[in-house]
């Protein structure tokens, strides 16, 4: 279970969620969601939506993030980084409009100096 997002906005976090310690092909979650508030009070909310999505192959367990797009397109990503984190697993153009903070160099020497990872 999630927070509330509204478009544009991002989203939040909960717990908790199963991920198998190693990834398999095949394997896949079940995202479900509804609407509970209207953008426009005179019409009414759409019917609650479900979809099957295909979990990408990952290397290290970590949290799940679920991206909405237009058009019921959900993309899943299992990292341990945040989407702004420069080595977050998805493509600048998934990932718009947010960008990462910070560069993968600065990232890079961070983890050298011990402040940071590239471990996503």
């Amino acid at each position: 279970m999630g927070p509330n997002a509204r478009p544009g906005t991002g989203g939040g976090e909960t717990c908790c969620v199963s991920i198998p310690r190693q990834w398999r092909p095949g394997l896949k979650a079940k995202v479900a969601w509804e609407y509970d508030q209207k953008e426009d009070v005179a019409s009414p909310l759409p019917e609650n939506q479900t979809a099957e999505v295909d979990i990408p192959q990952y290397r290290d367990v970590g949290a799940m993030h679920v991206h909405f797009y237009d058009g019921h397109n959900i993309k899943i990503v299992i990292s341990n980084c945040s989407p702004r984190h420069p080595f977050y697993p998805m493509s600048p153009a998934d990932l718009a409009p947010w960008q990462s903070s910070g560069t993968k160099e600065d990232a890079r020497e961070a983890a050298q100096r011990g402040g940071g990872s590239v471990d996503c």
